[in-house]
């Protein structure tokens, strides 16, 4: 008898494939920054923001990339982020200049932040029993956790033989594997929300976002002075205030501030919030006092 996979595991197997260097990428640089500081001359200001604008930047536009998936589709966003992703590894892996890194990784976060969001978007709606929907975010949240994991190791194994480009290198052929499996697999239609895209909004986050932590950053490396940073601070948290307001007011707010007030979605902050300060179950068990 033959055995056919179904269609939505198809594109279960898609969906992990496309979040994989996606995450890898959050890690795989920091066992390549000795090489890549070396090659190309980056003092210790640019590669702290060759490695940081990359998860600081796709934090900042999920949300708008969330909402602009629901306005024209998840199927267009995520080709388009597998695209931008794909062409941003090979300006990264080839990068001659610092500068020139630091663009790459913005690319490559705006083409993550194209991508992640689609993900559970099309699982939500490729999986309609609650069920298997459970297993297919299961396995989702799994791929993200292991990707974490061996981004350093893959980035050690690929500098063991290969130049520090190697490590961006090699999404390239996964998006090439990926984006075709996502035009075949998905369908062509999909039920959209209608409305225009809140640009403003999304300008007024992402711009929050960067003042904020770049007055962060600034304070502690003592490289500003501190009535600059507490300037940058404060237009920080003033834009950020401003886009709550903007939410608090909209009616199809780019993010739904009730959420919040959810017990389940608390919980899972703050335990997220505890695995990134490397508060995992192991380590947080186990660590002598």
């Amino acid at each position: 008898m033959r055995f056919v996979i179904p269609r939505r595991w198809l594109i279960l197997l898609a969906v992990m494939l496309a979040f994989l260097p996606v995450v890898i990428d959050m890690t795989i640089l920091h066992i390549a920054v000795p090489s890549l500081t070396l090659a190309l001359g980056a003092s210790a200001n640019e590669v702290l923001w060759i490695i940081d604008i990359y998860p600081l930047l796709m934090a900042g536009l999920l949300v708008p990339m969330g909402t602009l998936a629901d306005r024209i589709g998840n199927r267009r966003v995520l080709l388009i982020g597998l695209i931008v992703f794909g062409f941003a590894s090979l300006l990264a892996a080839f990068a001659s200049t610092p500068a020139m890194l630091i663009g790459a990784r913005v690319l490559l976060a705006l083409g993550g932040s194209m991508i992640m969001p689609c993900l559970l978007g099309i699982i939500r709606r490729t999986f309609e029993d609650a069920g298997e929907r459970a297993m297919a975010l299961g396995l989702w949240g799994m791929v993200g956790a292991a990707g974490a994991a061996l981004g350093p190791l893959i980035g050690g194994a690929l500098l063991e033989y290969f130049w520090w480009g190697s490590a961006f290198l090699i999404n390239v052929p996964i998006m090439l594997v990926v984006a075709p499996l996502v035009y075949l697999l998905l369908p062509g239609t999909e039920k959209t929300t209608q409305g225009s895209w809140p640009l403003g909004q999304a300008l007024v986050l992402v711009s929050g976002i960067l003042l904020l932590v770049y007055g962060i950053k600034s304070g502690v490396s003592a490289k500003q002075s501190l009535a600059i940073t507490l300037v940058i601070l404060l237009l920080g948290l003033g834009l950020l205030a401003l886009f709550v307001r903007q939410q608090l007011r909209s009616k199809m707010p780019m993010l739904d501030l009730s959420l919040f007030s959810c017990p389940a979605i608390l919980a899972g902050l703050f335990f997220a919030m505890l695995v990134s300060q490397g508060a995992t179950p192991y380590p947080a068990g186990t660590d002598s006092p």
